[in-house]
Order: C-alpha cells, then sequence, then structure tokens
C-alpha cells in the first residue's frame, strides 16, 4: 500500500471515530431519571440489607437531579418504620462514578420525646405523649405518621397501606388542626385507629379512636 492510501486510511479511522464520539452519548447522560432513582433504589436495599439484617425498612425518595451529567438522588431509609422508636438514615447517592453516603437523622433506640422534623419524630412523641398510644402499641398497634395537610396519598399508602386518608382528614377537620401539624395513625388489622395529633413542637393536640371510612 502506498503513502497516500496509508494517509486516506488513517484519515477515514479518525473520522469514523469523530463520528462515534458525537453520536454515542456518554454513559451517565444517556442514564434518565427513573435509571438513576432505580440504580439509588437497588443499592440503597443492598446498604439497608448489610447495615440492618432482618428489620423492616423503608426506602423514600426525596429528590433526583441531574448537573453536568452527575445524578445525585437523595433518600430517606427508615428502619422499623412502624414501631415505637423508628430510627432513620438520610442517604445521598451520586452517579457516575458511584457513591452512596449515609448522615444519621434518628439513630437508633433514640425514643426521647422532640420537636418534629420527620414522621419517626412523631411516633416517638406520641408514645410519650399519650396514654391511649401507649395502650394501642402494648397490645400490637403499629404506628405510621403523617403532616397535615396528607396531599400525596400514593406515597402515604406506599408508606403505610393501612392509612386511612378520610378518616385522618376528618379528624384534622373536626379538632381544627393547622396546616404542620402531625397525625400519629396507629393501627391493628380489622381494628379501629386510635389517632394523635400533635404540633410540630411534640406537644399534644388531641387523640382518640376514630373508625375507619366504610
Amino acid at each position: 500500500m502506498d503513502r497516500r492510501s496509508v494517509t486516506f486510511a488513517i484519515l477515514v479511522v479518525v473520522v469514523l471515530i469523530a463520528v462515534a464520539m458525537l453520536t454515542t452519548p456518554p454513559r451517565n447522560t444517556a442514564f434518565t431519571s427513573k435509571d438513576a432513582v432505580d440504580a439509588s433504589l437497588k443499592d440503597a436495599q443492598q446498604f439497608a440489607a448489610v447495615g440492618y439484617p432482618g428489620a423492616e425498612t423503608y426506602i423514600e425518595v426525596t429528590s433526583a437531579s441531574n448537573a453536568s451529567g452527575k445524578w445525585k438522588v437523595e433518600m430517606r431509609l427508615s428502619i422499623a418504620p412502624h414501631s415505637r422508636c423508628p430510627a432513620m438514615q438520610k442517604l445521598y447517592y451520586e452517579m457516575f462514578p458511584v457513591t452512596l453516603r449515609n448522615e444519621t437523622v434518628v439513630a437508633a433506640n433514640d425514643c426521647h420525646a422532640r420537636p418534629i422534623s420527620v414522621a419517626p419524630d412523631a411516633i416517638v412523641d406520641s408514645y410519650a405523649d399519650s396514654a391511649g398510644a401507649r395502650q394501642a402499641q402494648s397490645i400490637g398497634y403499629a404506628a405510621c405518621a403523617f403532616q397535615i395537610p396528607l396531599s400525596d396519598v400514593a406515597a402515604a399508602t406506599n408508606y403505610c397501606p393501612a392509612v386511612d386518608n378520610a378518616s385522618i382528614a376528618d379528624f384534622a377537620s373536626s379538632n381544627a388542626l393547622k396546616d404542620g401539624s402531625w397525625v400519629v395513625q396507629w393501627y391493628r388489622k380489622a381494628s379501629d385507629s386510635y389517632l394523635v395529633a400533635l404540633d410540630s413542637s411534640g406537644s399534644l393536640l388531641a387523640e382518640g379512636n376514630y373508625a375507619p371510612r366504610t
């Protein structure tokens, strides 16, 4: 092959490589938001299984964003979420490269009453403030906590399949609960709920048995 043919062949290869680089998206930008969330949830579930073997856990995605081709997903990992004393970790997931780090929001076995910022705080405070809640827990009731107004019913149901949105709304209305208040639903299958309302400081506002809507 003469010099001209070699030069032409090299030029063709260079052009093909350049075209491939321009038409093939980088691996990170090719990921959609759903891809990033699915990947983060898979790694978070593995983190939960290793860090809290045998424990019931619940993972909630709180945000997902892409900046300059790097995906960032933030999640909340609740441990024993329906017990009287749940724990919570905040998880920060990034890709690519893939990293996952955690930050303690509510420490395990931290059962002391405190101002409410997340659902585990409300559950702990309801147990501390309400004799009815303590009685319910003693006979096997589990707990879920919701901030009023309960606007995302799908997310609430995913967190707590036993949630009775209509009864919580009625309870909030009948007790004139302000937006930002918390309602803790203590429940047992095939049984009425015991509801406890708290303000953001953890003070008891209202409580009582409440029959599910039919």
